[in-house]
């Protein structure tokens, strides 16, 4: 019985590789008419996949299906997703510094304008919640940290940098570690986010990584970075993509080598 579990998972985990590397290629040339239909044929596609190696539900509709079905297998691919990245043997994630930053007991931190940022107790331990207006914005869960380190990987050495969406830090986190960047400018669209994380994001830097130059701006990213010059290394630090019309200015703030990284190519958490 454990052997055919364990067959079961690995042809569900080829079923989500094939999953991963084509919500991959979507959000590479991302077009908001058309990705979230063809994001909506994949996971259809993937639930088909993953019957047919067991993995099942006696739900009629699709949305409950496809819930029950992701929860099932869920539980047995995170195991591998964290064993694989090696991600708990990182001391920026034993040590939970993300925490040292936002907080680290349960209860809401921020609630201010449609912001709310909310520590919930996990299984894995405390996790930071950041949401716009009810809206998902970003989270300290293990899996994002794994996906911001997976990214940071994209990101040549000696590098000019330029991040697009704050979220919880651990893009800057994972860059600081990494010592890849010689300048970092991060630009974060909203107010009450920056205004909270600036001094924290500071006093944990002075500490722990006082050579790590970086600048937070607040404003909106596609504007601010009309006016910072090259750069060799930028990160779309949100799972929507690139709206059409900014593609060419993301594109001409490359450096001839540069690298464009979206969040979305690593964030398939589903």
């Amino acid at each position: 019985m454990e052997n055919d579990t364990k067959t079961n998972l690995e042809r569900g985990r080829e079923a989500i590789e094939k999953y991963r590397e084509d919500h991959t290629k979507i959000y590479e040339d991302y077009n908001s008419k058309t990705s979230s239909e063809e994001h909506t044929q994949l996971l259809k596609t993937l639930i088909e996949k993953l019957e047919e190696v067991g993995y099942t539900s006696d739900k009629e509709d699709f949305k409950s299906r496809k819930t029950e079905i992701l929860h099932n297998l869920s539980n047995d691919y995170k195991v591998f997703r964290i064993l694989e990245s090696g991600i708990e043997d990182n001391p920026l994630w034993k040590g939970r510094e993300d925490l040292s930053i936002i907080g680290n007991s349960p209860g809401i931190v921020i609630d201010n304008e449609g912001l709310k940022l909310e520590m919930i107790e996990m299984p894995e331990g405390i996790t930071g919640h950041l949401t716009q207006n009810h809206e998902f914005l970003s989270d300290t869960s293990i899996l994002n940290h794994i996906s911001h380190s997976r990214a940071v990987g994209e990101c040549p050495e000696n590098s000019r940098v330029f991040i697009l969406g704050l979220g919880l830090a651990l893009p800057l986190l994972y860059l600081a570690q990494s010592g890849k960047s010689n300048e970092v400018i991060i630009c974060e669209i909203n107010k009450e986010l920056v205004k909270y994380m600036k001094p924290k994001l500071k006093s944990w830097f002075d500490s722990n990584y006082p050579d790590f130059k970086y600048t937070l701006i607040e404003g909106d990213g596609y504007k601010e970075i009309l006016d910072q010059g090259k750069f060799d290394w930028i990160f779309i630090n949100d799972d929507a993509g690139i709206p059409e019309e900014h593609k060419e200015i993301i594109n001409n703030s490359l450096t001839n080598g540069g690298v464009l990284t979206k969040w979305g190519k690593y964030n398939t958490e589903i």
